[in-house]
């Protein structure tokens, strides 16, 4: 398969990982803005991969706005989100994260995406300043575990990478 196949192929698994429903073991927390009056412009998947030497977890981004078409751009941002109050009362659930991780990993599907826009004004339907976040994540996996993974994936690839 060509570098470029299976990019696409990756690209196609985020999408369809934030387009499945909650009731098929996916939650969904929006950090910012409304979910229903947004346009996204970014999307950051989380993907394992199992490889001879253990599990290897990397970030993928997938872009809809080709101004801020630097990947640098949503990396930063991934260390500077945050979960709010109210998304942090959930538990960790280990046997069902493994469960749907392994079921995700078999498929290529990532284990958590952020997805990252602006909102529309509901009245004359434009682009606003007012940010969309949201995390959509395996269920198991608390909010602040899939940030956390994250973020410290983008640390690392940020530090190489400078």
């Amino acid at each position: 398969m060509s570098p470029e196949n299976s990019i696409q192929n990756i690209h196609v698994k985020l999408m369809e990982f934030v387009n499945i429903e909650p009731k098929n073991g996916i939650n969904r927390f929006t950090f910012e803005g409304t979910s229903d009056r947004a346009k996204t412009d970014a999307i950051i998947g989380l993907f394992q991969r199992q490889t001879p030497l253990g599990t290897m977890v990397f970030l993928t981004q997938y872009h809809f706005a080709p101004y801020e078409n630097n990947e640098l751009t949503y990396l930063s941002r991934i260390l500077h989100t945050t979960v709010p109050t109210k998304h942090t009362n959930y538990e960790e659930n280990e046997a069902m994260k493994l469960i749907i991780s392994e079921k995700c990993t078999r498929n290529g599907l990532p284990i958590a995406a952020l997805l990252y826009g602006r909102e529309i004004n509901p009245v004359n339907h434009q682009l606003t300043d007012n940010p969309f976040i949201q995390l959509c994540v395996i269920r198991g996996m608390t909010p602040q575990h899939a940030i956390h993974q994250m973020q410290e994936v983008a640390t690392n690839y940020l530090a190489a990478n400078n």
